[in-house]
């Protein structure tokens, strides 16, 4: 019912991490992605948008990628950075500003971008109960309402490096604050008006049905989809102040 950032050019987050042997072999660029077969990937879980990514990189290069990789699942982004250290795996998608971490520490190389496989990719969506919606749509609507107004915030931050917001991210993350401020302005995009990307969120089930085969049954755009709350949240944000 909401958008949750996306991988805007520019401003996404998802970066591609690879070992030092896949980076002397040639992958440097998505178009190299079949070096990755046979390879040890990293993601959070199964059916993250670490794995969608890769894995959609992997299909277009002609692999298969539920057989034709190994998918190592349950690391968190930190313990990613690691694992590559060790030669325990040989890629994995590590937001920035985590990422740099891979460089900085020699384990490999930032070889390309999220934006790179796929251009404003949705990355997270808010979701709320048809219940909930049904019976407590004006609260949804005044939450959508913060939520879109902190987005527009946040993007300004991060192209401006505003020294306030950095502080509150490194708080709130334990990230330091030097590596929020090289990553900026790729703090991941939130759209001005709070709508996903549609188009992304569809093909994403796509992925997961028919190629993945996580799921056995696909779900239509109405199904998946109120995105009324979003419309009317940036409708009202043009005349009013979403916390009085």
């Amino acid at each position: 019912m909401l958008d949750r950032g996306i991988e805007k050019p520019g401003s996404g987050s998802m970066t591609i991490a690879a070992s030092n042997a896949l980076v002397e072999a040639g992958m440097t660029t998505p178009d190299k992605m079949g070096l990755l077969k046979g390879k040890k990937i990293a993601i959070q879980a199964p059916g993250s948008i670490d794995q969608y990514l890769l894995g959609k990189g992997i299909e277009r290069v002609g692999l298969n990628p539920r057989s034709d990789v190994e998918w190592s699942t349950g690391l968190s982004y930190p313990d990613m950075v690691k694992a590559i250290g060790v030669g325990q795996v040989d890629a994995a998608n590590v937001p920035v500003p985590l990422g740099f971490l891979v460089e900085k520490n020699k384990f490999g190389k930032l070889v390309f971008s999220g934006w790179d496989i796929e251009p404003n990719c949705q990355l997270a969506c808010w979701v709320m109960s048809t219940n909930y919606l049904a019976n407590n749509k004006e609260a949804a609507i005044r939450f959508a309402m913060a939520h879109i107004h902190a987005g527009r915030e946040f993007n300004k931050a991060a192209a401006e490096k505003n020294a306030d917001a950095v502080k509150i991210i490194s708080e709130a993350t334990k990230v330091p604050v030097p590596l929020i401020v090289e990553a900026a302005p790729r703090w991941t995009w939130f759209t001005d008006d709070g709508v996903p990307n549609v188009a992304s969120c569809m093909a994403q089930g796509k992925f997961w049905t028919d190629t993945l085969k996580l799921v056995s049954g696909s779900v239509s755009e109405a199904q998946l989809l109120d995105l009324s709350v979003a419309r009317e949240a940036a409708a009202r944000l043009k005349t009013a102040n979403p916390f009085s």
